[in-house]
């Protein structure tokens, strides 16, 4: 009961009601995949963006028994509409991680090796990219893909 007493200046803050701001600051974790080597874990931070009028997503790599996390995709962005939907997967022998990202605005597989480095586009669906799965061998991905807009769905557009 003296806590208080005990730490004046303490730096909590005053109860305030929430407001719009104190929401768009809150950050929650998007994804969260286990290589299947159990070595290390993948996961999204999410956070809104009033000013881009988006959710901005970080892709970040831990070991799985702790340490520093070391954030990944530097100039790749998550795909994030209307929310961040990563959909990570790692390769079953744990040497990349792929996920759905924004590649000329559409939603396309990319992977990244899993020390980091550039994306690559692993998929460029005309219509984007809704899901995947690697392969057992992990030389391929099959993935889901909306069917393409037809001239005539294009025209009555």
């Amino acid at each position: 009961m003296s806590c208080a007493a005990a730490w004046p200046g303490s730096g909590w803050a005053a109860p305030h009601a929430v407001t719009v701001d104190d929401l768009m600051r809150l950050r929650w974790i998007a994804d969260v995949q286990i290589s299947p080597d159990g070595q290390r874990v993948a996961y999204v931070v999410s956070q809104p963006s009033v000013e881009r009028n988006a959710h901005e997503a970080v892709l970040y790599v831990v070991p799985a028994a702790g340490g520093t996390p070391v954030r990944m995709n530097y100039g790749t962005r998550i795909f994030n509409q209307p929310r961040p939907a990563p959909h990570l997967r790692w390769s079953p022998d744990a040497s990349s991680l792929a996920f759905i990202a924004l590649v000329n605005d559409l939603p396309q597989v990319v992977r990244l090796g899993a020390g980091g480095g550039e994306a690559q586009t692993v998929t460029t669906a005309k219509e984007g990219t809704a899901s995947f799965e690697w392969s057992p061998d992990g030389k391929a991905v099959a993935y889901v893909a909306p069917d393409p807009v037809s001239d005539d769905e294009q025209r009555r557009k």
